[in-house]
């Protein structure tokens, strides 16, 4: 484990419920009843799964379409319901508040495409999440290549940094966001000590806590 107390950390998915906050946005902009276990996968893998969804009142069933999607993004994004919409991953804030306690440092890297920085401290103020920075950036590796703990829950973020000696790469593991070669490459890594693999924001914290 790096010694530097630094901890860069991907907001969607690690802090965030984005998945959630999407799939409710999604039913508020089509009337459609939208189950969280019908909600698997990342964007492309639940357009093209071609799920039909029941209307909250009567009609056809139909499935979720790409201008849905822009819809239920505009909705999270533009409006000023941000920081009430997005909630964050249960448990996190606490965790990231005891981290903060033992001398550690929380810098937040996104590269999502609808966020700006303002809006992430606000939703950072909100929630109450003891952060001392914000970076928006499509390449995290500058960020993360800083140095101390990168912890993403994409691999691709991740892989430029398993030779970097200054970091420490931790994955959230989500098999439903990899392909099958990615997932053969994350387990050679693993086992060569070379990447962390966790399945909990929790349990990567947790790590952090009892270095």
């Amino acid at each position: 484990m790096c010694n530097k107390n630094v901890l860069r950390v991907d907001f969607n998915g690690p802090l965030a419920d984005m998945k959630e906050a999407t799939r409710t946005a999604l039913e508020i902009v089509t009337e459609l009843i939208i189950p969280p276990e019908q909600f698997v996968g990342g964007k492309s893998k639940i357009l093209n799964r071609k799920t039909l969804f029941s209307p909250r009142d009567l009609g056809p069933r139909r499935r979720i379409t790409e201008q849905d999607w822009e819809r239920a993004k505009s909705y999270i994004y533009d409006g000023h319901h941000f920081s009430s919409h997005v909630q964050p991953r249960s448990g996190v804030r606490e965790l990231l508040l005891s981290l903060s306690a033992t001398g550690w440092e929380v810098h937040v890297v996104t590269s999502c495409r609808g966020m700006t920085r303002s809006r992430l401290w606000k939703w950072i103020y909100f929630h109450s999440m003891p952060v001392v920075s914000v970076s928006k950036s499509k390449d995290k590796f500058p960020h993360y290549s800083q140095g101390g703990v990168a912890l993403d829950d994409e691999f691709r973020h991740l892989l430029p940094l398993v030779d970097v000696e200054e970091v420490t790469p931790i994955l959230i593991l989500d098999d439903t966001k990899h392909s099958e070669g990615e997932i053969v490459k994350i387990k050679e890594l693993k086992g060569q000590n070379k990447l962390l693999v966790v399945q909990e924001v929790s349990e990567a914290i947790e790590l952090l806590l009892a270095a």
